[in-house]
């Protein structure tokens, strides 16, 4: 997450923040960094207990390879 979205919400790097969508939700540490593109997050499917994966579709384009995305809410862990 960047830093002006962290500090919008009080998130702190390396704080535990619940990442969450109307398929589910999981909570996971977060890193404050401004190397992510403006308004995204990223979540690694391999490393993340439970994994992520859940909360992307399956709808998949043949033709044009991507990665998964979603549209997500972050908050901040109770």
């Amino acid at each position: 997450m960047r830093p002006a979205a962290a500090d919008a919400q009080d998130i702190e790097d390396w704080e535990r923040i619940v990442v969450e969508n109307d398929r589910g939700a999981t909570e996971v540490e977060i890193a404050v960094t401004p190397a992510i593109k403006q308004s995204s997050v990223f979540l690694p499917f391999q490393y993340s207990d439970p994994a992520p994966n859940f909360l992307t579709g399956d709808a998949l384009d043949p033709e044009i390879p991507e990665y998964k995305h979603s549209a997500v809410t972050v908050t901040p862990a109770s």
